[in-house]
């Protein structure tokens, strides 16, 4: 089993379909149209397709950040995003990003955000070791 593989991330984004559906006519396009984003990025990267759930998650964000939508789904796809770009061995834009999210996230994610942060950085310290 590889490193990466190995590590376990709490992802803070992830969206249940009918969710989705119940809220279609008391929320925005944009925020119903994005998180039907954010199951599609999901289900990529659970198929291990993460170029495809980094864009995924880009057109998510893009959706999350007009007027009219609830911040919170843009902060928690910003750092699902991270995790993707770490899944693409891009620990210093992951980090980045994390970071990002980190500053305006509630509350509630904080620790799974911490945890994922640890994770990234156990993964460039063992990413830079040549013996791993």
């Amino acid at each position: 089993m590889d490193t990466l593989s190995a590590m376990n991330f709490d992802w803070v984004s992830h969206e249940r379909e009918k969710y989705i559906w119940e809220d279609m006519y008391t929320r925005s396009w944009d925020e119903i149209i994005g998180r039907v984003y954010l199951l599609k990025a999901h289900s990529d990267v659970e198929n291990e397709r993460y170029t495809e759930a980094l864009a995924d998650f880009e057109q998510a964000l893009e959706l999350f950040s007009k007027n009219g939508v609830n911040k919170d789904y843009y902060y928690r796809a910003l750092a699902d995003k991270a995790l993707v770009q770490c899944l693409l061995a891009q620990y210093q834009a992951a980090l980045s990003t994390l970071d990002q999210a980190f500053a305006h996230i509630d509350e509630f994610y904080r620790d799974s955000m911490l945890n994922n942060r640890k994770t990234i950085l156990t993964l460039i310290g063992t990413a830079s070791d040549p013996d791993v």
